[in-house]
C-alpha cells in the first residue's frame, strides 16, 4: 500500500470515528433529563421535653442495591430493578439520614442533634441498618411501599448498646404512577421516623442521660 493510500484510509478511518462520536453524543443529549424526587420529614403531633443530651446521628448501613440515589422497585423478594428516568435527590442512605436528624430536632427532646463528623462532642450516637427500602407490586395496579430500620443507640463514651429496635412501616400507593408513589415512600418513612424519635426519647430517659 503506497503512503498516500495509507494518509486517505486514515482519514477514512478518523471520519468515521468522529461521525459515531457525534451520533454518540446525540443520543445523549436527546435521552430525557430524569425527575429528582425529595422527601419530608413528618410533622410530628407533640414535642418532647428537653434532655440535656447531644446526640449523633450516624448514616445506616445497608446493601449495595441502597447506596444509589435510583429508586428501587422490587418485582420479586429475589429481584431488584429501578424506576427510568427518577432519582431521589441525594444517596438513598444520606437522604435518610439528614431526614432523621431534622426529625429528631423538630421533636425538641435533645439538647443538640449533631451530624456525623461534627466537632461537636457527643453522649450519645444513633446508628443502625436500612433493611427494606422498596415499592413492591400489590394488588391490581397498586404497588406498597416497605420501609424497616433497625436502630441501635450508643453511649459514646462507653460504647455500651443502651437500646435496640426494629421499625417497619407499609404504605400502599394506589397506582404505579412516579408521584404516587413517591407519596407512599413519603408517608412509610414519615411514620417510621415518628416512632423512631419517640423511642429514642423514652430509651435515652431511661438510660439516665449525663448532664
Amino acid at each position: 500500500m503506497s503512503r498516500v493510500s495509507k494518509i486517505l484510509r486514515g482519514a477514512v478511518v478518523a471520519a468515521s470515528l468522529a461521525s459515531l462520536g457525534g451520533c454518540a453524543l446525540v443520543d445523549v443529549a436527546s435521552e430525557p433529563a430524569p425527575r429528582f424526587f425529595m422527601l419530608t420529614p413528618p410533622a410530628l403531633q407533640s414535642k418532647a421535653p428537653t434532655m440535656p443530651v447531644q446526640l449523633s446521628v450516624q448514616e445506616f448501613t445497608t446493601s449495595a442495591a441502597l447506596e444509589t440515589s435510583r429508586i428501587v422497585y422490587q418485582p420479586s423478594e429475589n429481584e431488584i430493578k429501578y424506576y427510568a428516568g427518577a432519582r431521589w435527590a441525594d444517596q438513598t442512605p444520606a437522604m435518610i439520614r439528614q431526614l432523621m436528624i431534622e426529625t429528631l430536632e423538630r421533636s425538641g427532646g435533645f439538647a443538640a442533634v449533631l451530624g456525623e463528623g461534627s466537632p461537636a462532642q457527643a453522649d450519645y450516637a444513633l446508628t443502625g441498618d436500612i433493611r427494606r427500602f422498596a415499592a413492591m407490586p400489590a394488588a391490581g395496579s397498586e404497588k406498597r411501599v416497605e420501609v424497616e430500620l433497625l436502630a441501635r443507640l450508643i453511649e459514646k463514651d462507653t460504647g455500651r448498646i443502651v437500646g435496640t429496635k426494629l421499625f417497619s412501616e407499609t404504605v400502599t400507593s394506589p397506582d404505579g404512577r412516579m408521584d404516587n408513589v413517591v407519596g407512599a415512600y413519603n408517608a412509610a418513612l414519615g411514620n417510621v421516623l415518628s416512632k423512631l424519635s419517640g423511642w429514642t426519647a423514652a430509651t435515652l430517659k431511661a438510660a439516665k442521660p449525663v448532664g
